[in-house]
């Protein structure tokens, strides 16, 4: 009672524009409904500027029939209670938000012409609804539609400025575009909505912003009758068994079309149109391997990380541009097998030949080391067959060692004595005695000689 006795505080200080119409303004710039109250209160005004937003134990049903524009957004999320949320008045808000609203199940704005933006996300209990279903007046720049219930998106008819994101709706079962064209900064992705059977693009003749369909493994063909110029990049990508673009002479952008099922034909026919220029790569029944492409992981062995590498090449799109003319060239299955074959006798090839030299250069080293340890062991017994015969020297007259070694007289008369005699010198000699070496250590004996000269 005392939030309604203020906005209608508040409704007082706002000028009359006519009898029953007034424009209310909060001061506070939001306004937060709480009870039937508050929204009786909302709706006696025409517009309201600022936001308004839902609390979370807020009322089961809010209608807010009455009031025609909201100048500033209309956020409601994490009420568990709301099951019904429409306005057959309301033309004009800057946005509509909708988030984890889990029995919400009527959703209509039919009137609504003037927004920029609609987000839903997390509404499992919605199975239809009615928004924007006449002309719009201004242009609508995202729309986002994600985890949702909804069956059918009849009424979403008119172009996107910027972003159109429809994903993972489980009940989703058809969707088409009825218009011609994509305009540039534009983008309509079309994601993991896995009962989505009919897609209809039958009207859409040009593309100048990007077009992405992928995970939506029901939809088993496409009819681009109408396409002929891609401007910016169509992507598409599941398990399409027939896929046309007959009209299509004008690729400036990009085309990637990947498939599990049979695109031969158009394969082929974008392969022999030599007008078309850009990057196009067409990939038919591939059986591309489950992989991260965040993560690059090196093989054990050489053949079977180059046999892996070979498998996902083929798997994926092989293509060649030239960067100076802008022109393609496709590979076709047949030769995209043959490169495989190729490549993979190539790698075993490669590894057999660095097995045999990698052992040939192992014996070459076996036998290098093999002649150095004979000689080496011939050394060692040579020395001890020396070592162990005790070394002897003979003297002049044959006698053994130890025995007393005598000179000869000199030719030239030593030095006579005092008496006029010869006399007798005694030296000392240094004469080794006995060599026996063992392991390279030799014993010498030394011990005095006499030397007698003749008197």
């Amino acid at each position: 009672m005392l939030r309604a006795a203020a906005l209608l505080f508040i409704l007082a200080r706002v000028p009359v524009k006519g009898v029953g119409a007034v424009d209310c303004a909060p001061a506070s710039g939001s306004l937060t409904i709480q009870t039937s109250s508050d929204v009786t209160s909302l709706t006696a005004c025409k517009t309201f500027t600022g936001n308004v937003l839902v609390a979370a134990d807020g009322p089961s049903t809010i209608d807010l029939t009455g009031l025609t524009s909201i100048i500033g957004n209309l956020d409601i999320e994490n009420v568990n209670a709301l099951t019904s949320l429409s306005s057959s008045t309301l033309t004009a808000a800057t946005s509509l938000t909708l988030n984890n609203l889990p029995v919400l199940s009527n959703l209509s704005f039919p009137a609504l012409a003037n927004f920029t933006a609609l987000r839903w996300f997390n509404l499992p209990n919605l199975e239809d609804c009615a928004v924007a279903t006449g002309a719009l007046s201004a242009e609508v720049q995202v729309v986002t539609i994600l985890n949702t219930g909804l069956r059918s998106l009849e009424w979403l008819t008119w172009p996107v400025g910027s972003h159109l994101n429809i994903s993972s709706n489980d009940e989703l079962r058809e969707f088409s575009i009825p218009y011609s064209t994509i305009e540039a900064g534009s983008a309509l992705t079309l994601t993991k909505n896995p009962a989505l059977s009919s897609f209809n693009v039958s009207l859409l003749s040009e593309i100048y912003g990007g077009l992405q369909i992928y995970g939506n493994n029901a939809i088993t063909q496409l009819s681009f009758n109408a396409l002929a110029a891609i401007g910016g990049y169509l992507q598409l990508s599941g398990t399409f068994n027939n896929v046309t673009m007959p009209n299509l002479d004008g690729i400036n952008g990009a085309l990637r079309v990947e498939t599990t099922g049979d695109i031969d034909a158009l394969c082929d026919n974008l392969l022999t149109n030599k007008q078309l220029n850009g990057h196009y790569d067409c990939t038919s029944n591939s059986q591309k391997l489950i992989m991260n492409p965040s993560v690059t992981a090196f093989a054990s062995s050489t053949a079977t990380s180059t046999a892996t590498a070979v498998a996902v090449t083929i798997s994926t799109t092989i293509s060649t541009s030239d960067g100076d003319s802008g022109t393609s060239m496709m590979i076709s299955n047949k030769a995209k097998a043959g490169i495989a074959v190729a490549v993979i006798l190539f790698t075993f090839f490669v590894v057999a030949c660095t097995i045999f030299c990698m052992r040939r250069r192992s014996r070459r080293k076996v036998k290098e080391i093999a002649p150095i340890n004979k000689v080496k062991s011939t050394s060692r017994e040579n020395l001890q067959l020396e070592s162990s015969q005790p070394a002897f020297v003979l003297d002049k007259n044959g006698s053994a060692p130890g025995s007393p070694l005598e000179l000869a007289s000199p030719n030239t008369p030593p030095e006579l004595d005092g008496a006029g005699g010869w006399s007798r010198n005694e030296l000392a000699g240094v004469v080794p005695i006995e060599m026996d070496g063992q392991h390279g250590v030799s014993e010498v004996e030394t011990g005095p000689e006499r030397f007698e000269l003749p008197a």
